[in-house]
């Protein structure tokens, strides 16, 4: 695995990771199923202002082995690679009030995880957090 982080002025930050799996059956010493071999991602954060931040990420898994279980018996397959950008953004209004959203695969990329099973396209999350000071 692989890290970095480099924080600017301004409020800039950016960071980036990326792990290299070689995940095998002890037994078989064939690849095990569903883990990709190379991953990783970046992260910027701004914050543009005291109390308002925002985000913006990109994740990336490479081709895995998968079984199409469909058929007997099962058939070998690699799945393709895929990546997501996700972005968001909290805003602190005040210290005990806060709004925040986020849109997860901003480009509704269509991929799978696991052969036959879509995965959640475009979805969009926003939310309030309130704090009790405890006065």
């Amino acid at each position: 695995e692989l890290t970095g982080r480099y924080s600017g002025s301004a409020g800039t930050s950016l960071r980036a990771y990326y792990t290299f799996t070689d995940s095998k059956d002890h037994e078989s010493d064939e690849q095990l199923l569903r883990r990709p071999r190379h991953s990783g991602g970046i992260v910027l954060d701004q914050r543009i202002r005291p109390g308002f931040d925002l985000n913006l990420s990109y994740r990336f898994a490479g081709e895995r082995r998968d079984n199409d279980f469909s058929t007997w018996p099962a058939t070998p397959v690699t799945l393709d690679g895929y990546g997501i950008v996700n972005v968001a953004a909290n805003w602190k209004i005040t210290p005990n009030f806060q709004l925040f959203g986020r849109v997860d695969n901003l480009f509704d990329t269509k991929y799978e995880e696991v052969l036959g099973y879509g995965t959640v396209g475009i979805t969009g999350y926003l939310g309030i957090r309130v704090a009790n000071s405890g006065d």
